[in-house]
C-alpha cells in the first residue's frame, strides 16, 4: 500500500511539560507534498499542575514551525515562546519537562530546534508506516528564567502508523533523547513513547485517544503518564486545525493540558 498523498505519519508533537501529544495524522487525500511543499503551523498549550513537585507551576508555551517537504520525509525549524509562573518555586524547563530547578520564571524566547524526518517504511500488507525520526535542540532559552538548560539536547526516535478497517488507524513511537547537563546538574537521558488509536470521523474530521509516557530525567522525580484527546479538522486542502485535551495520570505530569493550533501548506 502506498502512502496516499497528504497521509502522512505526522506525530509531530508540541513540546509541552511532561507530556507528549500526537498532533496526528494529514487527512487522507489531501495536498501532495508536490503541490505544496511548505507548511507554516503554530500552536497555544497551556499546563498546569504539581509535576511531582510541592508547587504549583503553570506554562504557556507558543511555536512557530516552518516545515519544507521532500518525496521522502521532512524537516522542520521551530521557533518557541514561554511564559513560565512558578508560583514562589524555583522551576527549569528541560526539553519540554519542568523539573526542580533555580529559574525565576518569566518570558522569553525558548529552544530553538531542528527536526528531520525519513519516510524509511510504506505500509505494505501487515507492514505499517515507519519513519525515523531525529530531533536537535538549541540552547537559545534564557536559563536564569528557567526556560532552557543553556545545553543542547538530541533526541532519536521512530514512529509508527498503520490505517486499518478503511477508517482506523493506531499509531505509536519509541524515542531516546540525550539531554545536555548544565554545570553542576547530572540529568538523566530520557524515553518518551506514545501508543494510541484514531478514527476518522468524516473526509475532513478526525479523532484520536493516546497514551503518553515520559521516564522521569532525575533519581528523585517522578514518570509522567498522561491520556491525550485530540479532534483534527481539514478546512481546506491548504488548512488544517486541532485542539487537543489532555490528562494527568501522575505526580509527574501536569494536572491538566489544553492545546489549540492550525497549519498552512503552500
Amino acid at each position: 500500500m502506498q502512502r496516499k498523498p497528504g497521509f502522512r505519519n505526522v506525530v509531530s508533537r508540541t513540546v509541552r511539560p511532561l507530556m507528549r501529544t500526537v498532533l496526528f495524522f494529514a487527512m487522507a487525500g489531501g495536498a501532495a507534498a508536490q503541490d505544496y511543499p511548505w507548511q507554516v503551523e503554530s500552536s497555544l498549550t497551556y499546563d498546569t499542575g504539581k509535576y511531582g513537585t510541592d508547587q504549583e507551576t503553570s506554562l504557556f508555551y507558543w511555536p512557530v514551525t516552518l516545515k519544507r517537504y521532500m518525496s521522502k520525509g521532512d524537516v522542520s525549524l521551530t521557533v518557541p515562546f514561554l511564559d513560565l509562573n512558578t508560583h514562589g518555586g524555583g522551576r527549569t524547563v528541560v526539553d519540554g519537562t519542568v523539573v526542580e530547578g533555580t529559574g525565576s520564571g518569566g518570558s522569553g524566547l525558548g529552544d530553538v530546534s531542528c527536526k528531520g524526518r525519513y519516510n524509511w517504511i510504506e505500509q505494505n500488507g501487515m507492514l505499517p508506516f515507519v519513519d525515523l525520526v531525529a530531533r536537535l535542540k538549541l540552547p537559545t532559552a534564557d536559563a536564569d528564567k528557567g526556560l532552557g538548560t543553556g545545553e543542547a539536547d538530541l533526541r532519536l526516535g521512530v514512529e509508527l502508523a498503520r490505517r486499518f478497517w478503511k477508517d482506523y488507524i493506531g499509531f505509536a513511537d519509541l524515542s531516546y533523547t540525550f539531554i545536555g547537563d548544565p554545570p553542576d546538574v547530572d540529568y538523566d537521558n530520557r524515553i518518551d513513547a506514545d501508543l494510541g488509536l484514531g478514527y476518522q470521523f468524516t473526509p475532513d474530521w478526525m479523532g484520536s485517544v493516546s497514551y503518553d509516557f515520559r521516564s522521569a530525567i532525575s533519581p528523585d522525580g517522578t514518570d509522567s503518564h498522561s491520556l491525550s484527546f485530540l479532534v483534527n479538522c481539514k478546512i481546506s486542502p491548504q488548512v488544517k486545525t486541532y485542539g487537543m485535551l489532555a490528562a494527568g495520570l501522575s505526580d509527574g505530569a501536569p494536572d491538566y493540558s489544553l492545546t489549540i493550533g492550525a497549519s498552512y501548506r503552500f
